[in-house]
């Protein structure tokens, strides 16, 4: 059956071994798993697929699988299966199709005969949050009045984890930096809707800067440019965009906040960076050039 995609986090095994083939302790093949869920057309496309190499990448981390698989008009879909206990099957693809597809079934087959790899992948942190009811514990009672009566509409008001990161975020559990940059970082490994992750991460990053929460911001900022670094793309033609916005971001918490500049962390991380060449970034080197004019503008020595 396919699933809403949603984002995994999964820790890996410290191996980068392949295996011939996938059987279970009762001799039971991961094609033979699968063999119910497709139509046999759907099987004879992706038995096609497969021989033609249109599985372009395979990764294996825990019970679950990411593909890249080649399909018409040169699409590239994201395949996920998960094994779930060796019993049955779940998958997801991107296509348009509504059903076990072709794509699912040469990623299957990519399985079965072992081509597949396991990245190392960094821990799991889990998401610090609180329920609805301990968060709404949490705020003055008059500033859940006023937002209240604000947001009202038609005698009808829904308050969800949305509602209260719009308007109650600073009363919200803040996430820390390892939740940030290993949850981009094993994204990005994956191929795994990295760019959705980092348009969130600047969302929150906006909101931060909105209500003066300067050094959420920064870490934010911070999780993005070492973890793209870090996975090895960074350098892509395209980050040039994200690394002007993160500029702006950075320059905006300086002249915001004098004491973010007094913050070991930011200064260690500027020096960091100086020392480390920018990370040989041309994008990343301008904007921290552009972020110290700022900072010695606000005369500030350490630098």
């Amino acid at each position: 059956m396919k699933e809403e995609k949603e984002n995994i986090l999964l820790e890996s095994e410290d191996t980068n071994e392949k295996f011939d083939c996938f059987e279970d302790d009762y001799g039971i093949s991961f094609e033979e798993l699968a063999e119910a869920d497709f139509a046999p057309h759907i099987k004879k496309r992706g038995e096609d697929y497969y021989f033609e190499d249109r599985v372009l990448d395979c990764i294996k981390v825990g019970d679950t699988y990411y593909a890249k698989v080649e399909g018409s008009h040169d699409n590239i879909y994201s395949v996920i299966i998960h094994n779930i206990d060796d019993e049955f099957l779940e998958y997801e693809c991107t296509c348009p199709c509504d059903f076990p597809c072709k794509h699912e079934y040469a990623t299957v087959l990519a399985i079965e005969e072992g081509n597949y790899r396991e990245p190392d992948l960094k821990p799991i942190i889990s998401y610090n949050h609180l329920t609805i009811k301990e968060v709404l514990k949490k705020i003055p009672a008059e500033d859940l009045k006023e937002t209240l009566i604000a947001n009202a509409k038609d005698e009808y008001l829904e308050i969800d984890a949305h509602f209260l990161e719009d308007n109650f975020l600073k009363y919200l559990p803040k996430q820390s930096y390892e939740y940030y940059y290993n949850n981009l970082y094993n994204d990005i490994v994956l191929d795994h809707c990295y760019d959705e992750n980092i348009s969130i991460y600047l969302n929150v990053a906006r909101k931060y800067l909105k209500i003066g929460e300067y050094y959420d911001a920064f870490i934010i900022c911070k999780s993005i440019i070492e973890g793209m670094h870090d996975a090895g793309v960074f350098e892509e033609e395209n980050s040039s965009n994200l690394v002007l916005k993160l500029g702006v971001y950075l320059r905006n918490i300086c002249r915001n906040n004098s004491e973010i500049l007094k913050n070991e962390d930011f200064v260690n991380w500027l020096k960091w960076l100086k020392d480390n060449n920018y990370y040989d970034s041309m994008y990343l080197e301008d904007t921290i050039l552009n972020l110290k004019k700022v900072i010695f503008t606000l005369d500030n020595e350490f630098l």
